[in-house]
């Protein structure tokens, strides 16, 4: 058996104060915090389900209103250092990751804690 859940399109709303659609994101899709009244799809890995909630925060998570990532350097190659930082609004609370390649710091809906 298989369920149907409601989904925004690639660049379509999945959330923001007063919402009421869905907050799921197609395959391939994150939800991805603009402000606290818009958030909307958009391409990459995001580190979640689609769902608009992360599936790790490295740096932050539920109940952080401000986190900072910064990546590491590589001893014998160097780099590092480039650093992202993020500071959640009303409702929303922090979370910064990294896929290996790419840093990440967003802020997502407090209800990803429930």
């Amino acid at each position: 058996m298989t369920s149907s859940i409601a989904q925004s399109p690639l660049w379509g709303q999945c959330g923001g104060e007063g919402w009421t659609g869905t907050t799921f994101c197609v395959s391939g899709a994150t939800c991805n915090f603009v402000n606290q009244f818009y958030s909307q799809c958009v391409p990459g890995d995001g580190g979640g389900d689609g769902s608009g909630c992360p599936s790790r925060c490295s740096g932050g998570g539920c109940g952080s209103t401000s986190c900072t990532i910064t990546a590491p350097t590589i001893p014998g190659v160097g780099g590092g250092g480039a650093s992202k930082s993020v500071t959640a609004g009303s409702g929303y609370f922090a979370c910064c990751y990294s896929t290996g390649v790419t840093l990440y710091a967003k802020a997502y809906p407090n209800s990803c804690c429930n």
